[in-house]
């Protein structure tokens, strides 16, 4: 007799006597209800005598102290005559004191739930490739990238892709109009966020397996349809996109002014500062403003701009933050009151006036004398917090205050503690949000009699200025998040008819080291104070979109006239005549805020250290294709949906191995035939039984009706619109039907017309029909807030040689892709379900669609090796060819026949 082995945990098992040990096994094969094939297998129960050495391979858990008896799966092998006809595990179901039972079986893989569980998309660790600026867009679609490090295919494309409306400027601006929706024109205004990475679809799972340690294969990677498959970027519409900012969020520009300069020749004239505004605030003191990057007297000179996120524009120089994150702010100015240069009044509108400048006029001296002892100067960094009027300069003010609005003290209220910065170089005033939201760091040089810094008894009357990282004290919502190194305050008390000032503990203490924070003067021609040098390091949150802009502000100036006799009394009132030299440097530091340690109160949390020269985590010459996937999809649904557009199965082969398989088709090898025709024990009683087919297959994508694109789909008068499916009708009278979609959506094109060329480009349009339908171009500012990000996922592949050359981001020139609904490789494909030659359907899905054909049951007996590979020979029976769908009670002992259920194969 044929010997019998079973081994579990690679041990062989006693089984007693061989002629009484019955294992019988059941496999399923095909279900043709179902859309994919199968391979189920399992035994009914087997018992085990508990011999010694069973009892050692168990563990010895037949006795009552053993807890888990049941949690536990053993590697099991069965082989008869020297044939392994079964390859799985073996779970047990009873235990008593002289037999075990269980049973063989292959139970469910580990499911990628199991592995990933509620990690999102762009949380699966980094995928980095190359990317130093907006022009390597152009490398990853015309495959100039590097193929030794990334392979043929590339890692991801930058395909031109409808998300709402092109991005335009408008034809008229004061009226609002704009040119033809469907136009590619000069108006088009392109930035990168028009171009997320489209990844590869295949190139990202065995990202995502290997960040987790885990090692993907199968023969999905085999398949030249899958592994040139890429999909559409999908997130919420207010999700930033992780550009490489540590390259693109470089942002330098400097520059000198004065209010006035000389021309070369006196023929020529003067050079006055005409776009400035003369204000009048509440403290009765005139001031001028003028904004550095929107001024007559400079050219402000842009020495980095990676991102181009430096815009000039009708002589305006705009920054704009590319995104929402911690940034780096350096910043350094010098300022010059100019001393009898113009021989003292220059009388421009505005009038112009020197210090130090005296003269004689009808008897009378005219003179000039004033300083930064008793002149206050400022310049700062301003941010517009999306507010239009924020950078008006008719709203300027002086912002270098320590009282109301910027502390919540009043002037020398002998009752109170006063609080005040503490005096020297390194002197910082935080600047409240009630005092100006807008402001996050600058300098104040020179003082006044009304308000200076009572700590500062040598003179300096210079001071940093910072916005406060704290809330305010006031009731505005308003707060920065910021940090700018600084001491502690000092405490102001009124003790014996006069103050004291001892330093407070921790007030707006602000622990940052490796930053550079000073403010120096200098005396000049034995008249103090008429220069000043300073510069801060700041470490900043700012929002995407945000305006940066760097404001002067001065105090009008007084000449005196004399008689020698009577009190000096004003003559006339100017601009006094300064210079001013500035350099700002912004640099993206930080995505998360969680950097700053900064408490409520505007001081360090107690006990920590922040280190201004950590380096950043914003990303250097690179980009981390993760961080640009879905943030709102589970990898684990993903991978479902995948697998089930596709018809693909994700299979765990080893502890850390799975392999992703085609399982289209169930290929036979011809060579391969069981002929029960040649058996002289196939029981003769054949039985044929229905096939349960559904009346209908339905597979499909998930569908928006609202999308622009399925409403354009539509043909004729009819409301269906292009779905991208397919129904089957298989012809059986059963009432069921099947129906399989994913979430993903199917990907509709949309024609636009390029101006220049006259060509046409059909374009994937991922956007609801609102933007589309409305014909009038004056509601195009409005509708080009609405962006489509968000919806639902598609497919597409790559058109070899097929690029459109266009700019963003104010000028760089880039080629984008263009892509297609169909692969025309050696195995074409179109993305589509419908019932047509190389269809997504045709491809990866075996319909039974055959309602005449039926089961046919039979009983034979089987050999080992006959039963090791049913799942890949056909079985002739009668002289026909059939599939093996289901064996039933197969005994590798022959002491009974199995039970064959099998399908005719269809001519």
């Amino acid at each position: 007799m044929t010997g019998i082995e079973l081994y579990i945990n690679q041990q062989l098992c006693d089984i007693e006597n061989p002629k009484e040990f019955s294992v019988y096994l059941k496999r399923q094969l095909l279900n043709p209800s179902e859309l994919s094939t199968k391979d189920a297998q399992r035994s009914y129960d087997i018992t085990l005598p508990a011999s010694a050495t069973n009892n050692a391979i168990f563990g010895y858990i037949n006795t009552e102290e053993v807890r888990g008896k049941f949690a536990r799966l053993y590697d099991a092998h069965l082989l008869v005559g020297g044939v392994k006809i079964f390859d799985g595990k073996f779970k047990l179901s009873e235990i008593a004191k002289t037999y075990y039972k269980g049973n063989l079986g292959i139970p469910a893989q580990k499911t990628v739930k199991d592995i990933f569980a509620e990690k999102m998309m762009n949380e699966a660790g980094n995928w980095e490739i190359d990317f130093e600026d907006q022009t390597w867009i152009t490398k990853y679609n015309t495959g100039e990238y590097d193929k030794n490090k990334y392979g043929d295919i590339s890692p991801c494309i930058f395909p031109l892709v409808l998300y709402g409306l092109l991005p335009k400027k408008p034809l008229d601006a004061e009226k609002g109009i704009y040119t033809d929706k469907e136009l590619l024109d000069e108006y088009v205004d392109f930035k990168r966020d028009n171009f997320p990475p489209s990844v590869n679809c295949l190139k990202m799972l065995e990202t995502i397996f290997k960040n987790e340690g885990l090692n993907l294969g199968g023969s999905a990677f085999n398949d030249e349809r899958l592994t040139n498959l890429y999909m559409s970027y999908k997130n919420p519409t207010e999700y930033e996109m992780p550009w490489n900012y540590g390259t693109l969020g470089q942002m330098g520009i400097r520059g000198d002014w004065s209010n006035y300069v000389k021309r070369p020749s006196p023929l020529l004239g003067t050079f006055v500062e005409r776009k400035f505004k003369r204000n009048e605030p509440e403290d009765g003191h005139a001031l001028y403003a003028v904004d550095m990057l929107n001024s007559t007297n400079t050219t402000p000179q842009i020495y980095a701009n990676t991102g181009n996120n430096i815009t000039t524009e009708n002589g305006k120089t705009t920054i704009t933050i590319p995104y929402t994150g911690l940034y780096k702010i350096h910043f350094t100015s010098s300022f010059t009151l100019h001393h009898q240069a113009i021989n003292g009044v220059l009388n421009e509108n505005p009038r112009i006036i020197d210090i130090g400048s005296n003269y004689q006029k009808n008897n009378e001296t005219i003179y000039h004398y004033e300083n930064l002892e008793e002149r206050r100067f400022e310049i700062k960094v301003m941010r517009d917090r999306f507010d239009d009027d924020a950078f008006n300069l008719e709203k300027v003010q002086y912002d270098n205050v320590f009282y109301r609005n910027n502390l919540e003290q009043d002037k020398w209220e002998a009752s109170k503690i006063q609080y005040f910065p503490q005096p020297g170089p390194q002197s910082v005033n935080f600047i409240d949000p009630a005092q100006n939201a807008n402001l996050l760091c600058g300098f104040s040089f020179g003082s006044n009699y009304e308000n200076y810094n009572p700590t500062e008894e040598n003179g300096r009357y210079c001071n940093i200025m910072a916005t406060s990282g704290g809330q305010s004290w006031s009731d505005t919502k308003v707060r920065s998040y910021s940090a700018v190194a600084s001491p502690p305050y000092m405490e102001a008390k009124y003790v014996n008819n006069k103050w004291e000032y001892t330093t407070h503990k921790d007030m707006f203490y602000v622990n940052m080291i490796n930053s550079r924070n000073e403010v120096v003067t200098m005396e000049w021609m034995m008249k103090p104070k008429t220069w000043s040098w300073g510069e801060v390091m700041q470490v900043v949150k700012l929002e995407k979109g945000e305006k940066i802009t760097v404001i002067s502000n001065s105090d009008e100036g007084v000449h005196y006239r004399w008689d020698g006799r009577s009190k000096p009394e004003a003559y006339n009132h100017g601009w006094l005549h300064h210079s001013i030299d500035y350099n700002l440097y912004i640099e993206a530091f930080q995505y998360n805020d969680d950097w700053l340690k900064i408490d409520n109160e505007g001081k360090s949390i107690e006990g920590t250290v922040m280190d201004y020269s950590e380096s950043n985590d914003t990303i250097v010459n690179k980009l981390n294709l993760i961080r640009f996937l879905p943030s709102n999809v589970k990898i684990n649904d993903w991978i479902d949906n995948f697998c089930k557009a596709f018809n693909l199965d994700l299979i765990q082969t080893t502890g850390d191995t799975f392999e992703l398989n085609t399982k289209q088709k169930r290929i036979l090898n011809t060579s391969s035939i069981i002929n029960l025709d040649n058996k002289t024990d196939v029981n003769s009683n054949r039985r044929n039984t229905s096939l349960g087919l559904p009346a209908s297959y339905e597979l499909g994508f998930s569908i928006n009706t609202n999308e622009e694109g399925f409403i354009k789909s539509k043909s004729g008068d009819t409301e269906n619109g292009d779905t991208g499916g397919g129904l089957y009708e298989t012809g059986s009278p059963e009432n069921k039907r099947v129906n399989q979609a994913s979430n993903f959506s199917y990907n509709w094109f949309k024609t636009i017309k390029d101006n220049s060329t006259e060509e046409n480009y059909n374009l994937p349009i991922i956007s609801e029909k609102e933007p589309w339908e409305r014909t009038n171009s004056g509601d195009y500012a409005d509708m080009l807030n609405k962006k489509y990000s968000n919806l639902a996922q598609r497919f597409w592949y790559k058109k070899d040689n097929e690029i459109y050359p266009t700019s963003i981001d104010g000028g760089v020139k880039i080629e984008a892709g263009l892509v297609s609904n169909e692969y025309n490789g050696s195995n074409p494909i179109k993305l589509h379900y419908k019932n047509e030659e190389h269809s997504i359907l045709d491809n990866y899905f075996a319909l039974m669609a055959d309602a005449d054909n039926q089961y046919t049951t039979v009983e034979c007996y089987l050999t080992p090796k006959e039963y090791s590979r049913v799942d890949n020979s056909w079985v002739q029976f009668n002289n026909d060819l059939y599939y093996v769908a289901e064996i039933d009670g197969y005994d590798p002992m022959n002491r009974k026949k199995a039970s064959l259920k099998l399908i005719r194969k269809s001519v």
